[in-house]
Order: C-alpha cells, then sequence, then structure tokens
C-alpha cells in the first residue's frame, strides 16, 4: 500500500514531491539492501511499521514521524503494542487484526493516536469499514476467576489459591512425573500437556535419542540441530512435518555462521531465483528481505532460543538422572537471539541497536563487563574510540541509550 501510495504521488501532476536524505536509507542500503522498496517509500516522507521490521528501523521511523520527516505512516496493529506517537489523521483501512475482528479495545487505542492535545488539538478519523460494537468486556485474573486460566499459569498458583476443579486439572496433569521435573515446567511458562509431551518422549528413548539431543560441540551440526528442533516442535506445537524444522536449523545455522544480514538476503534470493520460485526478479528480491527479516525477529529473536531453553532443561533432567551428560545449548541459543554478538552485550540488542552495530564494536568491549549498567558505561566513556568503525546512523541509536 505505501509503494501504490507513492505511485499515486508521482502521478498526480498537482503534487511537487521532493526527494530527502534520511541516515536509515543509508543504513538500509549497506547493510539490508540497495533495492528494498522501504528505501524508495522513506526517500518520499513515507514509512512502514509493523513486527517483521528490526526494532531500530521501527523506532528511527516513529521519531522522523514525529519530527515531521515522515509525512505519512502506513502500519499494522503493532503500532497499538507500546508505541508512543501521535497523528493528525488516522485512516482505518482494514477491519481485522490478522485474521480476528478488531474489538471495541484495540479500536479505541488505535484512534487514540489521532489528535493527541500534546501537538495536535483535535484529529480525524477515516473509518473504511464498521466500527466495532462497544461491548462489555472483563480483564480476566487467573487468581480470581479460574476458567479460562491456561494451564501454565493455574501450576503456578499455589493449592491454597485454586478452586478444587483446578486442582483437579491439576493433579491430572502431575500424574506420573516427578516433582524435580514438576518444578522445571513451571519454570518453563509454557503448556504444561505440551512438556509433559516433550519430558516423556525422551525419558522413554533416551538412548536413541543422545546423539541427536546431547551436541558434541556448542554450535550443532545440522542433524543435531534438526532433530532437536523437530522433536522440540512436534511436542509443543503439534508440527506434523519435519520438512519445516528442517528449515529452521538450516536457517539458524547460516545466521550464526553469516557475516551480515545483507549476505542472508543474496543466499535467500539465489535459492528462489535457481528455483524460479515467484513470478519475476523484483518479487524474489522483496519476499528474500522480508523472508530473513521475519526468520530474525520471531524465529531467531525468539521463539527458537526459547524452545531451546524449554528442551534443554527437560533433557538435562532426563540425562541426569541416568548418569549420562546432558546437552548444552545455552551457547548456540544466545547466538541466535542476540545476533551473534557476545552474551554480555544483550542490553545493547535489548535497546535495539542493530546488529551491525554490535559486532563492530563487540571485540572492543571487554568480556569481563558482566552487568549492563557496567557495558553501558564503558560505552559511553569510550565512544570516541568505538565509533570509528560506526556509520552516523549506528553512532546517533548508540547515543541514545
Amino acid at each position: 500500500m505505501a509503494v501504490e501510495y507513492l505511485e499515486y504521488l508521482k502521478n498526480d501532476a498537482t503534487r511537487d514531491i521532493s526527494k530527502q536524505s534520511l541516515l536509515l536509507t543509508d543504513w538500509i542500503s549497506d547493510n539490508i539492501s540497495e533495492e528494498w522498496k522501504l528505501n524508495s517509500v522513506l526517500e518520499y516522507g513515507i514509512g512502514v511499521h509493523n513486527g517483521e521490521l528490526p526494532r531500530h528501523v521501527v523506532s528511527s521511523q516513529l521519531e522522523y514521524f514525529n519530527q515531521g520527516k515522515l509525512k505519512v505512516m502506513f502500519v499494522t496493529t503493532s503500532l497499538i503494542e507500546g508505541v508512543n506517537t501521535s497523528a493528525k489523521n488516522m485512516f482505518i483501512f482494514d477491519e481485522t487484526k490478522g485474521k480476528i475482528k478488531l474489538d471495541y479495545f484495540d479500536f479505541s487505542n488505535i484512534v487514540g493516536r489521532a489528535g493527541r492535545m500534546k501537538k495536535y488539538f483535535t484529529g480525524k478519523i477515516y473509518l473504511f469499514g464498521e466500527k466495532p460494537q462497544k461491548d462489555n468486556f472483563q480483564i480476566d485474573v487467573p487468581f480470581v476467576d479460574q476458567t479460562n486460566a491456561s494451564d501454565e499459569v493455574l501450576i503456578n498458583l499455589p493449592n491454597s489459591d485454586m478452586k478444587v476443579s483446578s486442582q483437579e486439572k491439576i493433579e491430572i496433569l502431575k500424574k506420573d512425573i516427578p516433582f524435580e521435573m514438576i518444578e522445571i515446567i513451571k519454570n518453563n511458562y509454557i503448556s504444561v500437556e505440551n512438556q509433559k509431551k516433550l519430558y516423556q518422549e525422551i525419558e522413554d528413548d533416551y538412548l536413541n535419542l543422545r546423539d541427536a539431543l546431547v551436541w558434541k560441540k556448542t554450535v550443532p551440526t545440522y542433524l543435531e540441530l534438526s532433530n532437536t528442533l523437530w522433536l522440540v516442535y512436534k511436542c509443543l506445537e503439534g508440527i506434523k512435518s519435519q520438512g519445516y524444522t528442517n528449515r529452521l536449523a538450516a536457517q539458524s545455522l547460516i545466521w550464526v555462521e553469516s557475516d551480515s544480514i545483507k549476505g542472508m538476503i543474496s543466499r535467500q534470493y539465489r535459492y528462489y531465483a535457481s528455483k524460479e520460485i515467484f513470478k519475476d526478479d523484483t518479487t524474489r528480491k522483496e519476499k528474500a528481505i522480508s523472508f530473513v527479516l521475519s526468520f530474525l525477529r520471531k524465529d531467531a529473536g525468539y521463539k527458537i532460543p526459547k524452545y531451546l531453553g524449554v528442551i534443554q532443561s527437560i533433557q538435562e533432567y532426563v540425562y541426569k538422572s541416568h548418569g549420562i551428560t546432558p546437552g548444552d545449548y545455552s551457547f548456540f541459543a544466545a547466538l541466535l537471539e542476540n545476533g551473534q554478538a557476545n552474551e554480555n552485550l544483550n542490553v545493547l540488542v535489548d535497546l535495539g541497536i542493530p546488529t551491525s552495530a554490535i559486532k563492530k564494536i563487540s571485540k572492543k568491549i571487554p568480556e569481563s563487563l558482566e552487568t549492563d549498567q557496567q557495558v553501558i558505561q564503558y560505552i559511553k566513556k569510550n565512544m570516541d574510540d568505538l565509533s570509528s568503525k560506526l556509520d552516523q546512523y549506528e553512532i546517533d541509536l548508540i547515543n541514545r541509550i
């Protein structure tokens, strides 16, 4: 829609539009692709906000919008998730949030972005569709109303706070599980029933699974990782095909061995081209960018490290109980989640600093710095030295922390 809007502006002879230079577009050209369509719209003052973009790309666009450098933002409902911005006019083009219809709560949150008094006294809302009805809704507090509470919530409630029906449900789930495993399952905060499946599958076949789950090195082979992910996704998500987890394993290893996001995107594009996937070259390039960024944000940045933590805790208990040295996935999970940065630089990832910048300065930051505050203070004191390796966009982002 942003690209179509730009074409509309260019074809309207009454509009005088001109290009602008942004540090973000320079960074995108150097680190993602010179041909990404996001760059073409940003240059004309049009932004795009969705949950798949790198965090700093989203936050920089919002800053540009608040500064007036971007005049229009095309956004998904990711805009309402902790984002502080205001607009003079708001166009609600779609009535859905994913496949679900917008409820009145989300609708009110969205329209509240228009005409905030710190910037605009009034705002206008243009609605393409029906306004959601103001239903009576309740906030479900599991501590009080346990009817719809998930098993991972219930199992963490003290017995004294659980209703009889909840206690009966939890006792059934705890059946045939050692007490120590119950404590591990509690701490993972994922479906108790699915974790129980994972535990029982490993316990019942721990010797045959040993080659897959007990990695020989901190970075696994493709076979080790693909088999580990297949087991955990099969039990926790009910995945039926190993092809899906094979692709996740391949992409994960490419990421931890890759020099850059740009290199990963080029590789994905070449794959699409060799298989003649998608109808034209431009589509292949855009799809390759979208695929890689989505993988890095959702899978490498969150889900795979989370699931590796779950299966590590469970297989660690099983193998130790049988006198076998368990697998250790912590180093690899950290590599995935932190964009190959040292573990003590997690705080920079959390603060939205690009992995490109973290890689450039990581070798100059002592690994002995353990706390987030120590890392931040070291960077601030030594910025003159560290900035020699950074571009201006990266310097500006780091200076804000």
